[in-house]
């Protein structure tokens, strides 16, 4: 199973995309690097942004990075009562929205110790600072999730994990973005929600428009953090999605020989791409991920979340 690492072992900030629905194309979405939000409620009536339980069982088999936002207080029975287990096996981070009380959320997070808990932080749910479970985090949405830009972003001092939300999307995440970079800590998240919807409807485009943005935003500033020296380490990296992208053996032949260290030695075979020795950058490909060795044992990450992790610049940069 392809996991997205929990944000304490990542060290790196990630995008939430929230709201896809039952018209979405899983297979385009699947090839971003971004977690998708998905939402459930126990009562969807029909509504479009609500999947049915059916159609969100198919979504986190195909999708690689997904959180469950929990939406409703028959939802939240579910969560409490542990019967979304169809939902919850492969995600790896659950919000559960609106008013939540200390007790609620300490006993959620106790409930689900593997998973990251968010719960949305503004005046009505200010004393949630206070739970003690070390895997609660808080997202920052002044507008309670109503999709309201605020004046400004603030950061709380808390030593839990902060994302920052509403209003962003495609209009305005170029000019929002570095705002929440001069206060947000590392690591930290994004989520957008009303801004991806057209007509209603999840729009994949926007979603691809707004993760372009969000890599090139991270990656600026993982550059002007300072560098330190890349361990010797070997990796497996592997390409995906090849024919979706248009890419071709020449042009993967081409990247890697411009991209690694001299000395390093590269072995390209049926789409695995095997690197020994020191790396010093990797092929920017944003749907692409890492299986690092260590100490005998694999794991798997995103690549943009191992050059933060070892301070490497993108291959652009």
């Amino acid at each position: 199973m392809k996991s997205f690492a929990h944000l304490t072992e990542l060290r790196t900030p990630i995008i939430t995309l929230s709201g896809a629905d039952e018209h979405t194309d899983l297979v385009r979405l699947s090839a971003l690097n971004a977690e998708i939000g998905l939402l459930y409620t126990a009562t969807p009536e029909g509504r479009a942004r609500y999947p049915s339980r059916e159609w969100l069982g198919h979504a986190v088999q195909v999708l690689p990075h997904t959180a469950i936002h929990i939406c409703g207080s028959g939802a939240r029975a579910e969560l409490k009562a542990g019967a979304l287990g169809d939902l919850l096996t492969r995600a790896r981070r659950i919000q559960v929205n609106g008013i939540v009380t200390v007790e609620e959320a300490e006993a959620i997070c106790e409930k689900y110790p593997l998973h990251l808990v968010m719960t949305q932080h503004n005046d009505v749910n200010a004393g949630l600072l206070a739970v003690r479970a070390k895997n609660h985090a808080i997202l920052i949405d002044a507008s309670g999730g109503r999709g309201i830009l605020p004046s400004s972003w603030q950061c709380e001092a808390t030593d839990k994990i902060v994302g920052y939300a509403g209003g962003l999307g495609p209009t305005n995440l170029a000019e929002q973005l570095p705002r929440i970079l001069e206060v947000a800590k590392w690591p930290f998240w994004i989520d957008m929600e009303g801004q991806l919807r057209e007509n209603d409807r999840f729009s994949i485009e926007r979603a691809y428009t707004v993760v372009g943005m969000f890599n090139h935003a991270i990656t600026l500033a993982a550059g002007s953090r300072p560098a330190k020296t890349c361990k010797e380490i070997e990796i497996e990296y592997r390409e995906s999605h090849s024919i979706i992208f248009g890419r071709h053996q020449q042009e993967i032949q081409q990247a890697k020989e411009r991209q690694f260290t001299v000395g390093a030695r590269v072995v390209w075979s049926h789409g695995l791409l095997t690197v020994r020795g020191k790396v010093t950058r990797i092929p920017d490909y944003n749907d692409d991920s890492v299986m690092v060795k260590r100490n005998g044992a694999k794991h798997e990450m995103p690549k943009r979340a191992y050059e933060l992790e070892n301070e490497l610049p993108a291959a652009h940069a």
